[in-house]
C-alpha cells in the first residue's frame, strides 16, 4: 500500500537488470518479473525468496531468502510474524512500527489527529512485537536488528 509507480518505472529504466518481484495485485498494475505467492517460491537467477502472508487491509507478502549462507527475513505492513517461516535468522528487516503504550495512550483522541490513530496503529506491528520476534528467531548474538515503518507518533 507505500508503493509509487512512478519511482519503480524510474528504478526499472535506470537498472534494466533488476528483477522485480511482487503479488498479482501489483502486477496487475505493474508488470513484475516474478509473481509471489504464499506457499510457493521465487526462483531468479541469483536467489531463491520465500514469500509468507503478511496481516494487512491490503495484500502484503514478507520474504526470506539466503545471501552468502546468512538468513534474511524482511516483512513490513503487517500487524503479526505469526506466518513467518520457523528459522533462524540472520537479518532481520521488520516492521517495528509504534511502542504499545504510546499508541494506547491516544486510544481515546481519534479528534486529536483526524482519525482513528489507535486502529491504524493495530494494523502495524509493535516495537515490542518486532523485538519479541527477533529474540526468538535470532541464529546467534551478532543477528542484525534493522527496524521498519517507524510511526512519527507513536515509536
Amino acid at each position: 500500500d507505500h508503493l509509487n509507480f512512478k519511482t519503480l518505472s524510474l528504478i526499472a529504466a535506470q537498472f534494466p537488470r533488476i528483477q522485480l518481484i511482487g503479488n498479482y495485485e501489483v502486477h496487475q498494475v505493474f508488470k513484475m518479473n516474478h509473481i509471489a505467492n504464499c506457499g510457493f517460491d521465487v526462483v531468479t537467477d541469483d536467489y531463491i525468496f520465500t514469500p509468507f502472508a503478511c496481516v494487512h487491509d491490503v495484500l502484503v507478502y514478507g520474504y526470506t531468502w539466503q545471501f552468502e549462507g546468512k538468513e534474511i527475513i524482511y516483512a513490513t505492513d503487517t500487524s503479526t510474524m505469526k506466518y513467518a517461516p520457523e528459522k533462524q535468522y540472520d537479518y532481520f528487516f521488520i516492521e517495528s512500527n509504534h511502542d504499545e503504550q504510546k499508541l494506547e495512550a491516544a486510544r481515546n483522541e481519534a479528534n486529536k489527529y483526524g482519525y482513528d490513530a489507535y486502529a491504524g496503529g493495530k494494523r502495524h506491528l509493535s516495537t515490542q512485537q518486532a523485538k519479541i520476534f527477533y529474540y526468538m528467531n535470532r541464529r546467534n548474538l551478532e543477528a542484525e536488528f534493522i527496524e521498519l515503518h517507524k510511526s512519527k507518533r507513536f515509536y
